[in-house]
């Protein structure tokens, strides 16, 4: 009995390795698998991150920051993105006394606009950013 709960045990182990953090919205719970978040700033930009968790890269996290910001553009009616600023790193989070985990994290300070703004060099068309990037991580936003 002992050996099969352990083989199940290191079965759920090697299905989880495989895991990244899913694109879902960062909650309390985000140390458990990752997610993003976005703070509206007084000056009409945001600042978009997402967090990753252990199985998660760092293109994935900032490329999941990106989805989000073109679905906050989206959602205010604007067709572009400008990115003001960019980074990516890792954060150590708490597990338990003793026990922390690096996370690769991904933030863009961004700004939506209806028409293309002058700095064409970082900005994006909204639309194009999301179905690009959704079809590369075969995401469905609908769900």
């Amino acid at each position: 009995m002992n050996k099969a709960k352990g083989i199940i045990c290191i079965t759920c182990l090697t299905v989880l390795a495989g895991c990244s953090a899913p694109y879902k919205q960062n909650k309390w719970y985000h140390f458990v698998g990752g997610g993003y978040e976005s703070e509206s700033l007084n000056d009409g930009s945001h600042i978009v991150t997402f967090t990753g968790n252990g199985y998660t890269s760092n293109q994935r996290a900032l490329d999941y920051a990106l989805i989000r910001s073109s679905e906050i553009c989206i959602e205010e009616g604007k067709k572009y993105i400008e990115l003001l600023n960019t980074a990516d790193g890792y954060e150590r989070q708490h597990l338990q006394p003793g026990q922390y985990i690096s996370v690769p994290v991904g933030k863009h300070h961004i700004k939506c606009h209806a028409e293309q703004p002058n700095n064409k060099n970082m900005s994006y068309n909204a639309g194009k950013i999301q179905a690009n990037l959704t079809r590369k991580y075969d995401l469905d936003l609908n769900d």
